[in-house]
């Protein structure tokens, strides 16, 4: 029902129709991309598998002219298409558009401007553009209501305006307004929207930051209608009484296809594959399987990655997983995601995947999914290794991500401390969390430019917020040295630790005779320390850049980095 684009140029010419090379490297996150893909789904009609503006009143002529042109929806849009759609918002009639080019290409972030660029594109629709004018000019000086309006307005907009084949609501949303030197700059943060039609439901995500913003795909289902089963039933009858070798194999595939299309859950499917992965003559077991499923693949993936990290013992799964490599679609953002990190970070990538057309060395951090380690964690699990044989899976894994530095963006989200602190345990007991946060620790002493302080600073507000258990938030604030938590990180998460430091200062009090010993200068330097950190966020202005799990841009240059995490 929704289709997604991922990509756009860093740098678009602005009047040459020249063809440049379309290289993965060269794109990053912009706000253009984000309206593309949001307005990709608001003109789409799954009944036709068109878009068409012809709802929508008091369309733009280049928004019209963009839509009769590419009414066909694509898997990824070409470099062609982004460059006509910049066009469509760039050099807009309205000095309240805030673009970051004096050329007026290049819009800024935040949900204010993005209400403006909505109004610039419907020049005939009078209702909806004074709706928006008078909306933002009424609730420009009163905080955060005038985050609350903000964000109902856009919803209105999108349902009374925009959304002809759909009806759309808001599931969740953190949005908080940015000021500098005391006057508002705009709104920011992220917004999930339902899309529903003929009670289907899809999701997506918006997120805008100063630095960033980002459209994705939140649905995780498949929809199969009885005529699909009903073929796949007249196919298994077909081939039930050929007694055949290749007859029993098309006839096994189609009972396993439709056991799938049974609404099991991706655990339990998950579940059944690693059983399949564990014996003999892989290959025929896997085709008797099937793994069209890209969840299915990066299963695959994270199996071969665990149980052959230091050397190949199973050259007949390394030939899967490089066909797998090879018919998987990696110009897809989210394809990636799923099935290049854990082989950056858990293989000897260099010698066994050398012919992959992307460049690992270079991945960015938007690449790198938040249920990363979440994955690898349960693929050990449902491979059922030792406590011993984990450990030592852990440890190789922390070490690549600080090698690559990448091991806050991997380790520090909330999936991944859901995955250690709950299902670690409940698997190798409480016990195996001394010997992880001691693995981190000897990784610290070992390279001090790590952010593991970071990682346990996270953790713990993860803790204290989630799940509130004071055996953990004790456990991790032995571990955690608060001087060592960086102003930097402070700063990116300012917009969260805001919303969330009551709460925690709140449970930190609560748990204050077993974390601080009066008496004790140092120990009550670490308590007050920690602690005003969060109580800094509670009478500051807004400053921060970005929620703690969304990392800032890193623009790309012929596949180099030109910033660190």
């Amino acid at each position: 029902m929704v289709p997604s684009y991922t990509r756009i140029p860093e740098n678009i010419p602005e009047n040459s129709q020249d063809p440049i090379k379309d290289e993965i490297l060269q794109y990053a996150n912009h706000v253009e991309t984000m309206l593309l893909n949001l307005f990709m789904c608001l003109t789409y009609n799954p009944e036709t598998n068109k878009c068409s503006t012809e709802y929508m009143h008091g369309a733009s002529t280049a928004l019209i002219e963009f839509f009769n042109k590419y009414s066909v929806p694509t898997e990824n849009a070409s470099q062609t298409k982004h460059r006509d759609w910049c066009k469509v918002v760039s050099r807009l009639n309205n000095p309240n558009i805030r673009y970051a080019k004096e050329s007026r290409t290049m819009l800024h972030a935040g949900l204010e401007n993005i209400l403006y660029v909505i109004c610039e594109l419907f020049p005939l629709n009078h209702a909806m553009r004074n709706t928006i004018v008078n909306t933002i000019h009424i609730s420009r000086n009163t905080g955060l209501e005038r985050t609350k309006k903000l964000e109902e307005l856009f919803l209105n907009i999108l349902n009374r305006c925009l959304a002809g084949n759909h009806q759309i609501s808001i599931s969740t949303s953190i949005l908080a307004p940015l000021s500098e030197n005391r006057q508002s700059i705009d709104v920011f943060g992220s917004i999930t929207l339902v899309f529903e039609r003929n009670n289907k439901k899809e999701r997506i995500e918006l997120i805008t930051f100063p630095v960033m913003s980002r459209f994705t795909l939140l649905s995780d289902f498949r929809d199969y209608s009885e005529d699909i089963k009903n073929e796949f039933m007249g196919l298994k009858e077909k081939y039930s009484d050929i007694n055949k070798y290749t007859g029993n194999l098309i006839s096994n595939y189609l009972n396993n296809t439709l056991e799938s299309l049974k609404k099991k859950t991706l655990e339990q499917n998950l579940g059944m594959l690693n059983n399949i992965l564990k014996n003999e003559n892989i290959q025929n077991r896997l085709f008797l399987y099937g793994y069209g499923d890209i969840d299915y693949k990066a299963a695959i993936i994270n199996y071969f990655c665990i149980t052959n990290r230091n050397r190949v013992s199973d050259n007949q799964l390394l030939c899967i997983i490089i066909n797998i490599i090879g018919n998987t679609l990696i110009p897809n953002l989210e394809t990636r995601k799923k099935i290049l990190p854990q082989i950056m970070y858990f293989t000897e990538h260099k010698e066994h995947f050398s012919n992959i057309e992307y460049d690992l060395e270079n991945m960015p951090t938007a690449e790198i999914s938040n249920d990363l380690l979440n994955n690898i964690i349960e693929s050990m699990i449902y491979i059922n290794h030792s406590k011993e044989a984990f450990l030592e899976y852990f440890s190789y894994f922390l070490k690549k991500s600080i090698y690559y530095k990448q091991e806050l963006k991997i380790f520090g989200v909330l999936d991944s401390f859901k995955a250690i602190f709950i299902k670690v345990p409940e698997k190798y007991e409480f016990g195996i969390l001394t010997e992880i946060m001691q693995k981190m620790k000897e990784c610290m002493e070992s390279n001090a430019v790590t952010s593991l302080n970071n990682i346990w600073f996270a953790w713990l507000c993860y803790a204290c917020m989630n799940i509130n258990n004071p055996m953990f938030i004790n456990f991790i604030y032995a571990y955690l040295d608060p001087m060592r938590v960086s102003n930097e990180y402070i700063l990116r998460n300012a917009i969260k630790l805001k919303n969330i430091s009551k709460k925690i200062l709140s449970a930190l009090e609560k748990e204050k005779e077993s974390l601080c010993n009066g008496n004790d200068p140092v120990s009550k330097k670490k308590y007050d320390k920690l602690t005003s950190i969060f109580k800094s966020q509670l009478i500051t202005e807004i400053g921060g850049l970005s929620l703690s799990e969304m990392p800032s841009r890193k623009r790309i240059y012929c596949g180099q980095r030109t910033h660190k995490e």
